[in-house]
């Protein structure tokens, strides 16, 4: 044999080799786990089951036989028994077809081969072992193992640890007690039991949680139980647990109750072994019966002490002080309060009583612990909350004025405001701020103390002393009374008031004038289409309700009315706008006392537009359209509108008044603007000539040099101002070319005098010359753009009084052509009515139809003739203010019993025309004394020219003095040597005396108007001292008090005396009511100079309604009627 047949032999004895090894592990391992199964499976059932005594004995001894059994026949034979080469290659053959009779052959023949004992051919031998040992290195050790087997061997004992567990779960066993199950001994043994220790009778609340504890000796398996007894109810036994484990042989059992219902009896038992019975006493634990608080609130919330019952909650100021008492259901040994944050508050106990107190400084709960005499306590305490109320700041707000305004520095603003607090508003103030220079100040409003405030109080512009284009911020604070953390003061928003100049409140005024005649245009256009459609309306009523019921009428109408009420309401809203705004025209100067009358008087008429009576209407037809009642509704309607339309009509005739009586107040507006800066300039002038005389030869000083930047910013102010007064007399110019053109061409001719004169030029040249201090010059310019003004001031006030005598002589006329025309057709009327009364008295035969006919023909001339004066009077009561606005009802009314009286005739109706004929004469003679009131109030003059005036020089003296104050105020500030200041003093001084001479003149000429004379008495008087002190050389804080206040007395005094004419000028004005009277007295009028139809015309107005001093008026009508005849 070569030396390749020996390596191929050692392959395939190799692989034989560890072959053997693995058959011998593999059967090994399969007699394991059936030497295990056959000891566990049997042993576990048992155990399961619960045998004892000899089926356990039985059971485990078979269980052992079969276990030893295995181990040897299938663990141990395995592992000792004899395995050759040979023996395995016939394992390898059976499982390995390929190698069959090759292993074992190669096994044999290469034995033979090494002995000797060969008798075949060697190189056969070579070949087969080289053909074995291929294939063997190809072969798998698990083809030639029982790998199946295994697997089923693995699955039995794996199924059999499942069946162990199960077993031992249903036997509520270990593994641990299964080996103990196995061992000895296997018959039971006499158990010897006795009592240790036994928990015993019991005290324990009701609801508590209870322990019974028993420890036994001799206990060697299984578990005692305890069986519980109630009156009533059937006794239960329950497991007990192991507590203790053996110590020696006793063993400690536990039994808990969860919640003990009740008095109870138990006992232990333990197989044979009982124990005697025991007792639980149930007690009620303690608990709270009620609660009551007594609260004692801080003293700064003005709250009484409250007492409580029912209940711990609580809800109280921060600081309130809280007793307690509390009462429990059985007598107590202690008691405390326990609060969420740890503390603790002790409780006087008495009894089942407990007392104590405890401040309220923070929100959260607390719970009341009680321990009763027995030591029990209330494990579930009530849990109360306590909520502290801190004293929040108040509350302040500013009702009125809701937004900022724009004013002038006359005006006083009328300021609401309201407050509240959780217990009470202390105080309030205004607190203002100009916000361009700084100044601030605080003032504590007059406001009682309260819970809530509403109060009111009035920020005097002038008073406060801003200066026109100043910003003024204020808001209101409120202080509340804590006196417990400190008084919290809250503050509103902040309010701002545009000081306007006098131009700019005079534009908003005109503005808000043009915006209200806009909308109430609209408003009468809308109320008039509205008018129209629920005219239609009520004329459709039948035939609606025969097509569908009236619904769709029914919404259309109520909305109409609803849209009536609606813009009744917008008239309303547009009224006080009107009001406000007159109220606005008090505080400018630019507009007069004439004009702020008559939108007084136009805003009196706007308020009696709408009547109760219209309103009682509409409300009767909403009442009517919710019920679904729908008789007379189309006659209340067609009454309701016609009542619309006459108040629309006297809307329209206000709209027109107040367009003419704008026109009116825009032209004097021109004047006034140009006569305030006439009389500035004039001022102006006064100052630099007066700071000229002072200077003399010599030149200028620092001191007269700023004096003359400030007038030079003063000039500057005033060319600002006639730029802007041209643009504006201009822009009117324009727009009255087609109401009247000759004051067109007046204001065009006096803007062209401007630039003729070239007055800007020279204003521009008066304030250079200032600021480079050359005064001789300046006083030049100042005085020849002074001259210009004059000339353009007299040009204006020649417009404007062309204009208003053009009004009035066109307003006259109107009144007496429409009296005349009253006149006329109450003569034609009378005569006819005459010849009725004569058919009336007749006796027997009825008046013929040709009568009849020819009373009608007599009348006609009359109806046409007072159809004509309706429309003339609707003319008039548009243009005048003097005519009542009732003149064109009056008229129509006339004109309406005329046409019924020509109807009544024609349809032979005596006693019907007669009685329209009567209405139709008292409508006529009631019309013919309000043309002659209205003739006598457009005759009238005003005061108001004189008025003016002087106010307008008080005016004037205020500005110079303001520029006297400030002139002192740069002179004591400049810090200039000692002459110099001594020349400027001086200076001052003359124009201090200028000033009180001009305010003496303005006595002499005023007298006592408006009650001044001891006013300005006073002021002069004043302006004196100051003068003496600035002559002697002395700019004191006496000097300067005394100048502030000469000029806000100054101010004030112009402009009482623009009020006090205003109230005056109210009051004598105002619009008397026209009501019935008592019969007048007898007219002495001389009879036999009077007509006839007049005579009788007078017996018939005695019975008649008439307003006071009705005869008067009559009996000198007559007279200069007859004087003119």
């Amino acid at each position: 044999m070569n030396e390749k047949d020996k390596n191929n032999f050692r392959v395939i004895s190799e692989k034989l080799a560890r072959l053997i090894i693995l058959w011998r592990a593999t059967e090994a391992a399969r007699g394991a786990a059936a030497a295990l199964i056959a000891l566990t499976v049997p042993t576990a059932f048992a155990m399961a089951a619960g045998a004892t005594g000899a089926p356990r004995a039985a059971v485990v001894f078979s269980a052992l036989v079969v276990f030893f059994l295995a181990v040897v026949c299938l663990f141990v034979v395995p592992l000792v028994r004899p395995l050759t080469l040979k023996d395995i290659a016939f394992l390898v053959e059976r499982k390995h077809p390929s190698l069959k009779g090759k292993a074992v052959n190669c096994v044999e023949l290469f034995s033979d081969a090494e002995t000797g004992k060969a008798d075949f051919d060697l190189r056969r031998l070579s070949s087969l072992l080289e053909e074995t040992a291929a294939e063997m290195s190809n072969f798998e050790y698990f083809e030639a193992l029982n790998m199946p087997g295994m697997r089923k061997s693995l699955i039995a004992l794996a199924a059999a640890g499942a069946v162990v567990a199960a077993a031992l779960a249903i036997g509520d066993a270990s593994p641990s007690g299964l080996v103990s199950y196995m061992a000895p001994p296997y018959l039971p043994v006499r158990e010897e039991i006795k009592l240790e220790w036994i928990t015993g009778d019991i005290v324990a609340p009701v609801g508590s949680e209870v322990a019974l504890e028993a420890r036994l000796t001799g206990v060697s398996s299984g578990i005692p139980v305890v069986v519980l007894e109630r009156a009533g109810l059937e006794p239960r036994a329950e497991k007990m647990e192991l507590a203790r484990a053996a110590n020696g042989n006793k063993s400690s059992f536990v039994l808990k109750i969860d919640s003990l219902p009740g008095d109870m009896s138990y006992l232990v038992q333990y197989k044979r072994f009982q124990s005697r019975k025991y007792t639980v006493k149930a007690i009620e634990p303690p608990g709270v019966r009620s609660v009551s608080l007594k609260i004692i609130y801080p003293s700064h919330t003005g709250l009484k002490v409250e007492r409580r019952s029912g209940g711990g909650d609580i809800r109280a100021p921060f600081g309130s002080q809280v007793f307690i008492s509390a009462e429990a259901t059985s007598p107590l040994r202690s008691a405390r309060l326990l609060f969420d944050n740890g503390d603790e508050t002790e409780l006087i106990v008495d009894g089942a009583g407990a007392e104590g107190s405890f401040a309220v400084e923070r929100s959260g709960r607390y719970e009341i612990l009680l321990t009763d005499e027995n030591g029990f306590v209330n494990t579930k305490p009530p849990h109360y909350v306590v909520e502290s109320v801190a004293d929040e700041p108040p509350e302040i707000a500013i009702i009125k004025p809701e937004n900022d305004i724009d004013a002038n520095k006359e005006s006083i603003i009328a300021v609401r405001g309201e407050s509240r607090d959780d217990y009470r508003v202390d105080r309030v103030s205004v607190h203002y701020r100009a916000a361009d220079s700084g100044r601030h100040e605080t003032i504590q409003i007059n406001a009682r103390p309260g819970k809530e405030l509403l109060f009111e109080f009035r920020l005097d512009l002038k008073e406060l002393g801003v200066y026109e284009g100043e910003t003024l911020e204020y808001f209101l604070s409120a202080t509340d009374n804590d006196a417990l953390t400190g008084p919290k003061t809250a503050r509103s928003e902040i309010r701002r008031v545009r000081v306007l100049s006098k131009v700019e409140d005079y534009r908003e005024i005109l503005a808000a004038q043009e915006d209200i005649e806009m909308n109430l245009e609209a408003l009468l256009g809308e109320g008039r289409s509205l008018a129209e459609r629920t005219e239609e309306m009520a004329r459709n009523l039948s035939r609606e309700l025969r097509e569908d019921g009236g619904r769709k009428w029914t919404a259309e109408t109520e909305r109409a009315v609803e849209r009536t009420l609606a813009l009744d309401s917008e008239l309303a809203q547009l009224s006080k706008r009107l009001e406000e705004t007159v109220e606005r025209m008090r505080n400018n100067e630019f507009v007069n006392l004439e004009t702020v009358s008559k939108m007084s008087e136009l805003n009196k008429l706007m308020q009696e537009i709408m009547t109760d009576e219209i309103r009682e209407l509409v409300e009767k037809i909403r009442k009517q359209l919710e019920s679904a009642r729908f008789e007379n509704t189309d006659t209340l309607m067609m009454q309701a509108m016609k009542e619309r339309r006459e108040a629309l009509d006297n809307l329209d005739r206000t709209i027109q008044k107040m367009k003419r009586v704008r026109e009116e107040q825009k032209l004097a507006a021109a004047s006034a603007r140009f006569k305030e800066l006439e009389e500035r300039q004039e001022s102006l002038l006064d100052r630099t000539q007066a700071l000229n005389e002072a200077a003399g030869d010599r030149k200028p000083d620092a001191a007269q040099c700023s004096e003359a930047a400030a007038q030079s910013r003063e000039q500057a102010r005033i060319h600002d101002g006639a730029d802007s007064a041209l643009d504006y007399i201009e822009a009117l110019a324009e727009e009255m070319k087609g109401t009247s053109p000759e004051t067109a061409e007046s204001l065009k001719s006096a803007a062209e005098t401007a630039g003729a004169e070239k007055l800007k030029g020279k204003m521009a040249g008066a304030r250079d010359s200032l600021g480079r201090c050359s005064l001789k010059k300046a006083a030049d310019n100042e005085r020849a753009a002074l001259e210009t003004l004059r000339k353009m001031n007299d040009k204006l006030k020649g417009a404007a009084g062309e204009f208003a005598a053009k009004m009035s002589a066109k307003e006259k006329a109107m009144i007496r052509r429409l009296l005349r025309g009253t006149l006329d057709v109450s003569a034609a009327h009378e005569a006819a009515r005459a010849r009725t009364e004569k058919m009336m008295e007749r006796t027997g035969a009825r008046p013929s139809a040709p009568e009849f006919k020819k009373a009608a023909d007599e009348q006609q001339p009359a109806r046409l003739a007072a159809e004509a004066l309706a429309q003339d009077a609707a003319a008039l009561a548009s243009f005048s203010l003097a005519v009542s606005q009732n003149a064109p009802l009056i008229a129509a009314e006339a004109a309406r019993a005329l046409a019924r009286s020509v109807e009544s005739f024609s349809e032979m109706k005596l006693d019907e025309a007669a009685s329209s004929q009567n209405s139709a004469s008292l409508r006529l003679n009631q019309l013919a004394v309000s043309l002659l009131d209205a003739e006598k109030r457009a005759g009238m003059e005003s005061s108001a020219s004189e008025l003016e005036s002087f106010m307008g020089r008080l005016r004037q003296l205020a500005d110079s003095q303001q520029a006297l104050n400030e002139a002192t105020e740069r002179l004591g500030d400049s810090g200039l040597p000692i002459p110099q200041m001594s020349a400027g003093m001086q200076s001052l001084a003359m124009q201090q005396k200028l000033i009180g001479d001009g305010l003496g003149q303005l006595m002499d000429d005023m007298g006592n108007v408006g009650g001044m004379s001891e006013r300005l008495k006073q002021i002069n008087e004043e302006m004196e001292m100051i003068r003496k002190d600035m002559q002697g050389g002395r700019i004191t804080v006496e000097v300067k008090r005394r100048q502030a206040n000469a000029l806000r007395r100054l101010r004030q005094s112009a402009l009482s005396l623009r009020k006090e004419s205003l109230e005056e000028k109210r009051v004598a004005e105002s619009a008397k009511e026209y009501a019935p009277a008592v019969s007048p007295k007898a007219i002495d009028v001389s009879r036999d100079l009077l007509p006839e139809h007049v005579l009788r015309q007078i017996e018939k107005l005695k019975d008649e309604p008439a307003p006071e001093g009705f005869e008067d008026i009559i009996q000198n009508y007559y007279k200069e009627l007859l004087k003119g005849e």
